[in-house]
């Protein structure tokens, strides 16, 4: 009995533990994108829509915070990111750092970037690259200024 007692209250916290670990490696629907007190909104929240999540990656190194979502399997995704990337720069004040065109079949790569409203010594950079079917988004947040 008492070994039951001892190995039931494990398994319970190493359940737990897998399912928190879980979650974080792979979060399946976002709304928005945290970047150490900086948000920017979401593919998900921008569009409405149900977009979930594939692969999600998270790092920081030498001042560097990345965070990757991956969204497979996607049906409009000249449509989507039109929408996308118009909010980001309409409303969330993101700037252009690299023309694009998403009739180019050529180009595949969306630079944006904007100051950090949490640290003014500090940027943040949404790159994002895509196919017929899947949209990765990189932001990253690193030391830096824009111009004016």
């Amino acid at each position: 009995m008492k070994k039951i007692c001892i190995i039931v209250p494990i398994l319970v916290c190493l359940l737990c533990i897998s399912v928190f670990v879980y979650k974080k490696i792979v979060p399946m629907y976002v709304d928005t994108y945290s970047l150490e007190g900086d948000y920017v909104p979401s593919l998900r929240k921008v569009l409405k829509e149900t977009k979930k999540v594939s692969l999600y990656k998270a790092n920081k190194k030498n001042g560097i915070y990345t965070k990757k979502y991956v969204y497979e399997k996607q049906k409009n995704v000249l449509k989507d990111l039109t929408t996308y990337t118009n909010y980001l720069i309409q409303m969330e004040q993101f700037e252009v750092l690299q023309d694009y065109d998403l009739k180019d079949e050529n180009m595949k790569e969306i630079y944006l970037g904007k100051q950090s409203h949490v640290d003014s010594t500090k940027i943040i950079l949404v790159e994002i690259t895509y196919t017929e079917d899947t949209i990765t988004i990189l932001l990253t947040k690193k030391k830096g200024s824009f111009l004016k």
